[in-house]
């Protein structure tokens, strides 16, 4: 199946969702997601620069829209329609078999209750800052697009860069997610 995208802006979300589908969105106002932006400015220049729009990314687990999302206090469930109805996201189907669906799932709730990996979002400012292929992973702690691309790891997807050094810039590349107007 090919993934397919649906954008949602302010005030919209889907009436239901699809388990093992990612949600892309661009979050401000706070020091990570405008670090992240900043970072992702670096890596994603000229044809590519709108792909560095999209600041945080999270994983459907459910068809009631529970998320699975890896946050400055950890790995925790969330609710997509009570955190981003003011926001606006895409939900990526990402065209993944139901047992690959299950198997991503599955992961992502294996990981709720791990740490935030603040060492990982380091080591990616430095490796983009410097040009370093750099991504330090610690066990047990988890950064946003890190985790979704764990999940989905081992389905067709894209090469490089691995979990480590996933920024949410190369899910939405990956997907052909761009900025909205």
């Amino acid at each position: 199946m090919t993934p397919t995208l649906t954008a949602y802006p302010p005030g919209r979300s889907p009436q239901a969702t699809t388990p093992g589908d990612i949600v892309l969105t661009h979050r401000h106002r706070k020091i990570m997601p405008t670090a992240i932006s900043f970072a992702q400015r670096l890596a994603f220049r000229g044809p590519e620069r709108p792909y560095a729009h999209w600041s945080h990314a999270a994983l459907i687990v459910s068809t009631t829209g529970t998320l699975v999302e890896a946050l400055s206090g950890g790995v925790r469930q969330t609710n997509l329609t009570e955190r981003y109805l003011e926001r606006e996201f895409h939900v990526i189907s990402t065209g993944a078999s139901p047992q690959d669906r299950g198997q991503t799932v599955a992961y992502a709730i294996s990981t709720l209750g791990q740490r935030y990996s603040w060492w990982a979002d380091a080591s990616l400012l430095l490796g983009l800052l410097t040009g370093l292929k750099i991504g330090l992973a610690v066990g047990g702690q988890q950064f946003c697009s890190g985790s979704v691309a764990r999940a989905i790891d081992g389905r067709p997807r894209f090469i490089d860069p691995e979990p480590a050094r996933c920024l949410p810039g190369h899910l939405a590349k990956h997907y052909a997610v761009l900025e909205a107007a």
